[in-house]
């Protein structure tokens, strides 16, 4: 089972980033053109988001601390060690995308409470008249 580990703990911080990726993607409405009321990247997102970086970077810890010793069969040892650098920068890759996302809907966020504020400045100036 501790073979499997490092494997499984990778495969749980991809759907997890896919995931916050998705949501950003959906909630910014980034396959759109802007069109106002987009809402802030929630807290929950930020979180999930930093879940992926501790389970991304976790299979290479579980690998070093076990590598070692009797733990892993050489061929999974193997098997582990050519995928490593792979791995690793598909990971990286996903953590920019979803920075990128992440900045893109607050980006998005910002700009439609400017156009609430702006707008309700506006509707104000003209019930003056």
């Amino acid at each position: 089972m501790l073979d499997l580990m490092p494997a499984m703990l990778w495969c749980l911080a991809l759907l997890i980033s896919v995931a916050v990726i998705i949501i950003c993607v959906i909630r910014g409405r980034l396959l759109h053109r802007y069109s106002g009321a987009v809402p802030i990247v929630s807290w929950n997102v930020v979180y999930a988001h930093v879940v992926c970086v501790v389970l991304g970077s976790s299979p290479y810890m579980v690998y070093v601390w076990y590598a070692d010793g009797n733990a892993f069969d050489p061929d999974v040892r193997d098997f582990y060690a050519s995928l490593g650098w792979p791995s690793a920068v598909t990971f990286i890759l996903l953590l920019i995308v979803q920075w990128v996302c992440m900045y893109a809907q607050a980006r998005r966020a910002a700009r439609s409470q400017m156009d609430a504020v702006l707008g309700s400045a506006h509707a104000a100036d003209r019930s003056d008249l």
